[in-house]
């Protein structure tokens, strides 16, 4: 898992001068106009685009969340019932404790009546 984690670490910096290297050679003003605005935007290309890949990313992010949510669901519920059925088996190993307890009880009295 840690190595994992170093991965995408060293792969996220490696990026950083490649998205600089793209905002100072994608420098120029474009006009970003969204139809039923009036307003037109001037701005530099890289921030349309890096704002672009963001939407795409929060976009693609909230469609694999909702698409795992039957999953999460499920998983939850097994894990809700494993628990009752842990707690389950502790209360029977209880049980069966004090009812050998009982049994050896009953039976040293039963020697000792004879």
């Amino acid at each position: 898992m840690w190595l994992i984690r170093l991965f995408v670490w060293l792969v996220s910096l490696a990026m950083i001068p490649v998205v600089m290297a793209f905002a100072v050679a994608n420098n120029k003003m474009v006009e970003v106009s969204l139809e039923p605005v009036q307003q037109m935007l001037v701005t530099p290309l890289w921030v349309v685009v890096m704002a672009s890949v963001a939407v795409g990313f929060v976009w693609g992010g909230l469609a694999a969340w909702t698409s795992g949510a039957k999953a999460r669901r499920t998983a939850r519920d097994r894990s809700y019932e494993a628990s009752k059925a842990k707690r389950e088996v502790a209360n029977l190993k209880d049980h069966v404790l004090a009812l050998e307890a009982t049994k050896a009880t009953a039976e040293s009295q039963a020697e000792a009546a004879q």
